[in-house]
Order: C-alpha cells, then sequence, then structure tokens
C-alpha cells in the first residue's frame, strides 16, 4: 500500500471516528413507513407540519408498517386523547397516561405496531425512530414538579421566548427547578401548544408545563374590560383567584415571576396575570381561603415575587452570560433559538429582537430587566439574582418537609417608585456551585466524544503500525 493511499484512508476515516458518538442514536425513518387509518392512508402524520393533523375518534386504530425495525415512536398531539393501546408483536401496552401533547415510547423492537385510542384527539405527526439512543429533539417530558424554585408565568403560548427569554436556562443553569404555569388557552390554535412545547425543549425545560385553560381576548382589551368579558362568560375574577393561588400551593416555588403591571407592550392579559399573580400574595397564607386546596397541598407563600420591568428594588440578570450546561451558549442565543420555534408568532414579534445581538441590546422590554415586589427574605444583595438569601431545592442538606402555616406577607406596594441606584457587581453567590440537573446530560455527551477520539486514536494507531511494517518489508526487498 503507497503512502498516498494511506494517507487518503486516514482521511476519509478521521469524519468517520468522529462520529462514533452518534452511532448509538436512533433515526427517523418515517420514509421506510406505511401509515394507516382504518385503511386509509395518513401521510399527513408523517409530514413534520404541526397544521396538518388527523382526528382521532373513540376506537381509531393507526397501523404502521416499517421496512426498517422500530425503535421507538415519537407522537406530537395536539389535542391528547388521554388513554390509547398500542400493540406490537405479542406485547401489549397501556399508553396516554400523562395526558402530555408530546410523548415519546421506547424499547419497541418491532417491524409493524397498532395504537388503539380510546377517546377523542387531535394527532398532527408521527415520528417512527430506529433502535438507539433517544435523540436530543425527542421530547421525553417529566411530570410537574411537586416542589419548584421558580414558578414562572408567561400568559401566552411564546411569552416565556420574549420578555422571560433566557429565564428558563439561566435559571437550570444554576440548578434551580423550573415551573412554568400559562394563562391563556389556545385550543383555538392548536398549533401553537406545539410550538411552545418545542421552545420549551429548546431551553432546556424537561418538566411539563401548566397549560393556560382561558379564551385569549386579545391585545385591545384593557385588563378591567377582560375582567368584564370574562365575567360575562362565567369566569369570575374571583375563580381566576383561586387558580393561581393553587399554583402556589401546588408546587410551593420559592420564586414568582410575572409580566410587567403595565403589561409590557399594553396586552391587558399580561396585566391580568400579572395582578392575579399579586393579589394570590396577599392571600396565599391563609388557610381559611380555598380550604381544600390548603388541606391538599398545604399553605404556601412564595419567598419573592419578582415583576418584569419593575423598578423599585431592580434586578438585571446577565442573559449574555455563557452558561456551561448548556455548552457555553447564552441565555439570549437560547431565547432566540426558542422563539423561532414559535412559528406561527415569529412574524408578529421578530421584532423584538431587531437590533440586539446581545440582550444588553435589547430596547423595549428587556427580558433581563425585574424588580423585587415581595420578599419574605429581606432585600437582595447582588442584584443580579433571583436566588439572593434562598437555598434552592436540590442544594445539599435540604429537606421536603411539609409545608407549615406560612405568616401573611408584608403589605404589597401600589406603584412602582423611581427607578433606584444601579446594582452593584454581582456578589459571589452559592446558586452558582449547585448541582446542575443536565450534568448527566453534559457527562454522557462528554463519554460519546472521549470514544470517538479513543476510535480515532485506535485507527491512527492501526494505520501508522502498517505504514511501519510496510516501510520494513520495502527494505528487506
Amino acid at each position: 500500500m503507497k503512502k498516498r493511499q494511506i494517507l487518503f484512508l486516514l482521511l476519509f476515516l478521521f469524519p468517520l471516528c468522529l462520529s462514533v458518538r452518534a452511532a448509538d442514536e436512533a433515526r427517523c425513518v418515517n420514509n421506510a413507513c406505511d401509515m394507516r387509518i382504518y385503511g386509509e392512508r395518513a401521510d399527513t402524520l408523517l409530514d413534520g407540519n404541526l397544521r396538518s393533523h388527523s382526528k382521532l375518534h373513540k376506537g381509531t386504530e393507526l397501523t404502521v408498517n416499517s421496512s426498517e425495525l422500530i425503535g421507538g415512536l415519537y407522537l406530537e398531539f395536539s389535542a391528547a386523547p388521554g388513554e390509547y393501546t398500542l400493540r406490537a408483536g405479542d406485547q401489549t401496552r397501556k399508553c396516554g397516561q400523562s395526558g402530555f401533547l408530546h410523548q415519546y415510547i421506547g424499547e419497541l423492537n418491532c417491524y409493524s405496531l397498532t395504537l388503539r385510542f380510546q377517546g377523542e384527539g387531535i394527532l398532527a405527526n408521527v415520528y417512527v425512530l430506529s433502535p438507539g439512543d433517544k435523540p436530543e429533539w425527542v421530547q421525553d417530558w417529566e411530570p410537574c414538579w411537586d416542589r419548584t424554585d421558580v414558578l414562572l408565568l408567561p400568559t401566552h403560548s411564546d411569552d416565556d421566548a420574549l420578555f422571560f427569554g433566557g429565564i428558563i436556562p439561566w435559571c437550570l443553569d444554576r440548578g434551580a427547578r423550573v415551573q412554568v404555569a400559562y394563562l391563556i388557552s389556545h385550543s383555538t390554535e392548536p398549533y401553537r401548544c406545539n410550538e411552545l412545547l418545542n421552545a420549551l425543549w429548546v431551553s432546556g425545560l424537561r418538566n411539563y408545563p401548566v397549560l393556560g385553560i382561558y379564551e385569549d381576548l386579545g391585545p385591545d382589551e384593557s385588563m378591567e374590560k377582560q375582567i368584564e368579558l370574562y365575567a360575562k362568560d362565567k369566569v369570575p375574577y374571583d375563580d381566576m383567584l383561586l387558580r393561581q393561588l393553587r399554583l402556589y400551593r401546588q408546587f410551593r416555588p420559592q420564586v414568582v415571576i410575572c409580566h410587567d403591571s403595565k403589561g409590557e407592550y399594553g396586552h391587558g392579559a399580561h396585566k391580568l396575570y400579572y395582578q392575579l399573580a399579586a393579589d394570590a400574595m396577599e392571600m396565599a397564607g391563609n388557610g381559611s381561603v380555598d380550604a381544600s386546596s390548603a388541606a391538599r397541598f398545604g399553605v404556601w407563600t412564595p419567598s419573592k415575587l419578582y415583576v418584569h420591568l419593575l423598578r423599585e428594588r431592580p434586578v438585571v440578570i446577565d442573559l449574555d452570560e455563557p452558561l456551561r450546561s448548556f455548552n457555553y451558549r447564552t441565555g439570549y442565543e437560547l431565547a432566540q433559538k426558542a422563539f423561532a420555534c414559535h412559528e406561527s408568532q415569529y412574524d408578529f414579534f421578530s421584532w423584538y429582537f431587531w437590533g440586539a445581538p446581545t440582550a444588553a441590546q435589547l430596547q423595549q422590554y428587556s427580558a433581563r430587566e425585574y424588580g423585587l415586589y415581595y420578599s419574605a427574605v429581606g432585600d437582595d444583595v447582588s442584584g443580579r439574582s433571583f436566588f439572593d438569601n434562598l437555598t434552592l431545592c436540590d442544594s445539599p442538606g435540604e429537606t421536603d418537609a411539609a409545608p407549615a402555616e406560612a405568616e401573611a406577607p408584608e403589605t404589597l406596594p401600589e406603584e412602582a417608585p423611581e427607578a433606584a441606584p444601579a446594582a452593584e457587581e454581582e456578589s459571589s453567590h452559592s446558586a452558582a456551585t449547585l448541582v446542575n440537573p443536565r450534568l448527566g446530560e453534559i457527562r454522557a455527551e462528554q463519554r460519546r466524544l472521549v470514544c470517538g477520539i479513543c476510535a480515532l486514536l485506535a485507527v491512527v494507531a492501526a494505520l501508522l503500525i502498517t505504514l511501519h511494517k510496510l516501510k520494513i518489508k520495502e527494505r528487506e526487498q
């Protein structure tokens, strides 16, 4: 073998060795599949389009036949059908108990299967996967937290990527548990719920959000008009307030983050969710209010409430900081990537990021800026974190004891005063060194990379030995 041939072989094998780390990852094999509902082809389920879908009725059967071995299924529902049955060969499974819109079913190892749905729903997409590790883009959601560090309250499906953009990965990078709870339902535009989940997954969230339940009345209505219209539709403000109170009690957050009192660009529903968050704080410690939820979850008052753009006791979050658990991408970069998942809203709100390559350059409604509206643990020290004076749930030595009867919160301000002086430089904070919930993923990535490098070195060593032997043979001749 000539030296030039050996060099060519080495260059050919180099990218193959680097790809060893991904060789065990499952592939989408939709192109090898025939999918039918009651015998009729269901190609719309294979096109990856959230707006094309199939309606499911009680007893609907979906069959999949593949020329490649099926290792798993990833289903994207726009309306969850409840429990359904999967049959593959001699195995039968009950699925769908979680009610999640995006569901993953693994370890199938078959060439054909049948799904039978017991309830009604809407199925947008099916991704058939080969055997192997679940790809990162496949969403395998965990249940909601029963105790959380941060309860984030976006009104609509895209608000978490805009006005709170980057906050989720920033908190996760510090080891915080994050629970997201929306106000508005998008049942009339069901694809927006799929976009919502895609964006949250990109942001690093793995615990399923609480989806909104109220109709979207549009941005043109004031908060007072929205309350009036909801009441006419038999949804009084007090009922909405009880829902908010139950969110506090169910998730027991230490920190609550809500919208600007002025609704950012003036959206009445943003103002309404802010008001609900603030009013619920005042009654959270009163066990006689909604005694049923108090008996079920205990009484709980969050330690802090942060309001977007509030000037009192300001906090500025560095969303341009590289985040270790996100491969050193910044929260702002992840916010842009998350917002791109909201395809139906992109043309309407992409202006938010225009002319701002970094979060520090955002001109309007910056996701970096908040104010400490209420605190039971004193004023913040750093002015750069939500977690001053707190110990996060997963910190060493922290226990998950049942909540005790909490005292009523201090009097909450009615209006924000003028801007306070700029915050000092961020002080050292124990939250930066807390256990990171995504470290397992990072270490798995590192192990795959090391395996790839080792494989490359082995190939290089084998080629060098072969080359050396050839030289010796040439000399002998």
